[in-house]
Formats: C-alpha cells, structure tokens, sequence
C-alpha cells in the first residue's frame, strides 16, 4: 500500500503510527469516499497462543486413571477459523482428552506412589495457515496414605 507522508510518497506493507507519545500497530486502512468510509488495507497482527493456566496436573490415591484439570489455549491475532492440536513431546502413555480443542485435560494410569512429568504442546493454525506453539509441562501424582 502507499501513502503520502509530507508530500512524499511511501510503501507499507506492516506499518505504526506515533499516537499519544508511543508507536501504535496499523491495523487496516479507511478513506472518505463521500458519503462512505471504506476499508482498502487491513493488516493482522501476528498468531501468538498462550495456555492457561499456566501448570496441569492432578493427583489420586493409590494406581488407576487420572485425569487432569483443564487448561485453555488462547490464541492472539492471526486470523480465525483456528485449528487447535495438543501433543506430548516426551515419550509416555499421558495423552490429551480433547486433542483437537482449545481445552483439554490430560490423562495417565498411574501406578502406586507414582510421580510423572510430561510436556505437550498445542499448535494453533490461523485461517490463512499461520502456526503458533505454546508448551505446558503436566506433573501426574499418586499417593498413599498409611
């Protein structure tokens, strides 16, 4: 896109404007074609994902099933539809409940006085393909009690 900044004119393609003292992100671009305002340029902030809350995990008397509490990813600009999938980067037998969602727990069969670390991953792919990551590391306990 080009603009016209003190007679001179410029291409941007991903700009900022100084407003109020700090540099802004230029997210789309309008002009007045009487009597309507049209947009010509829009510009999407960058896909960044964040999960929430920050730490997973659960604990349970004795072996059997676990199940985690349930964590979110949230993805930031880019642009929607997402696509969400959760996977563990260690090996183990944990897996995520709801692999293909923005929220998951995670679950393991524990045995007895067992406790296990395990890191996944969520990838989020915006609608024009644009792929963020965000790890979490999950702790899975069991106990007994004498």
């Amino acid at each position: 896109m080009r603009v016209r900044d003190g007679g001179v004119w410029r291409e941007i393609e991903d700009g900022l404007v100084f407003v109020d003292g700090d540099y802004k992100k230029i997210t789309s671009a309008i002009i007045y074609d009487d009597p309507d305002w049209i947009e010509i340029a829009s510009f999407i902030p960058d896909l960044s994902l964040s999960i929430t809350p920050a730490v997973a995990g659960g604990g349970r008397q004795g072996a059997g099933p676990l199940t985690t509490n349930v964590v979110t990813a949230t993805p930031t600009g880019g642009e929607a539809p997402y696509s969400y999938s959760w996977q563990r980067l260690n090996t183990g037998t944990s897996f995520a409940n709801s692999p293909n969602s923005p929220a998951t727990s995670f679950f393991r069969t524990m045995g007895n006085e067992e406790t296990v670390m395990d890191t996944f991953s969520c990838a989020c792919t915006d609608g024009l393909g644009n792929v963020a990551t965000s790890v979490i590391e999950v702790t899975f306990s069991s106990f007994s009690i004498d």
